[in-house]
């Protein structure tokens, strides 16, 4: 009995690692495309400010 009890232990505690692991990883993609969308947003602003700026010069 100690030795069922033993090996549900294991394979609860490798099933939370397997869980965590994968929750940590879809935090982790989800970070990245949020930063990926905000230096694309700066690139645009930064884009438009120039183009405002060189046509003000004209």
């Amino acid at each position: 009995m100690e030795i069922v009890i033993s090996i549900l232990g294991a394979i609860s505690a490798i099933l939370v690692a397997v869980i965590g692991a994968i929750f940590s990883n879809r935090n982790n993609t989800t970070l990245q495309l949020r930063k990926l969308k905000e230096e694309h947003y700066i690139s645009y602003i930064e884009a438009l400010h120039n183009l405002a700026a060189s046509i003000g010069l004209k």
